[in-house]
Formats: C-alpha cells, sequence, structure tokens
C-alpha cells in the first residue's frame, strides 16, 4: 500500500455496509510534521471505514488504515483548496471595493465551497476510502 496512516481505535458501531470506530487523534499525530499547528491532538474523533465483509463486534479494538494518496486528497480538499480560493477571493475584491464587501464575498465563496463538497460527499466517501484490520487478525481487511 506504500505509506499509510493508521491509527487504533475502538469500534462504536457496526452497520452492513460500515464501521465507525473512535479514535484518539494523538496517535496519528506521532510522525506528523504539522502536529502543533492543527490543534487535534489528544482529541477523540470517529472514523467511518468500509464494512470489511467479516465479524466486526462493537467494542473490538481495530486499527484504521488510510493511504497517503487519499490523506493528501483529504488535506487538499479541506484545508489547502479552501485556503487558495480565500486568499484568491480577498485579492480579487479588496482593491476593487471596500474591506467589508471583500470580506463578505470571500466568506460566500469559502461557505459555498465547503457546499459543494458536502453535496459531493457521496461520491467522495467513495474516493477516499479508510479499511480497517482487528488487533487479532494484524491483517488488512478491504
Amino acid at each position: 500500500m506504500g505509506s499509510c496512516m493508521e491509527q487504533e481505535g475502538v469500534v462504536t458501531r457496526v452497520t452492513r455496509e460500515t464501521v465507525t470506530v473512535l479514535v484518539e487523534s494523538h496517535a496519528a499525530c506521532e510522525n506528523c510534521r504539522a502536529r502543533g499547528a492543527c490543534g487535534m491532538p489528544g482529541e477523540t474523533r470517529e472514523i467511518v471505514a468500509r464494512h470489511p465483509g467479516g465479524v466486526v463486534n462493537v467494542g473490538e479494538r481495530v486499527t484504521t488504515r488510510v493511504n497517503g494518496r487519499n490523506a493528501a486528497r483529504s488535506v487538499l480538499l479541506a484545508y489547502a483548496l479552501p485556503s487558495a480560493l480565500a486568499v484568491a477571493m480577498i485579492a480579487l475584491f479588496s482593491s476593487r471595493t471596500s474591506e467589508v464587501i471583500a470580506a463578505g464575498v470571500t466568506l460566500a465563496t469559502v461557505a459555498g465551497y465547503f457546499l459543494a463538497l458536502y453535496s459531493l460527499r457521496g461520491i467522495l466517501a467513495r474516493k477516499i476510502t479508510c479499511t480497517i484490520a482487528t488487533r487479532d487478525e494484524g491483517e488488512e481487511n478491504e
């Protein structure tokens, strides 16, 4: 799989198609160069992975894995593109209108971007996937 990000957690919900895992973010942040800047260390969050097809039970300890390409795509969509969009909108409108209007247009544009991203969540969920492996198996389930 190449380089991947792994996090250990506990299964909190199992459906026919997905497994929800509660993880502590610090496990993934140990090797990250930006660990102090993102504000995530020490927080817990849920990760939804595709159901591996075997038996997965609530309360079971598993390892979630995201390959490097998917992690980079997520960072690009969630942080880099909206930041670049905001800077571009401010640069474009601040010289032509008042700062208040430029700020309003920028906020509206970024909000529109995130609404579009939200509306595409089904497509993105098929492209950006997370896999799980149970602790006992030690091997990846897809």
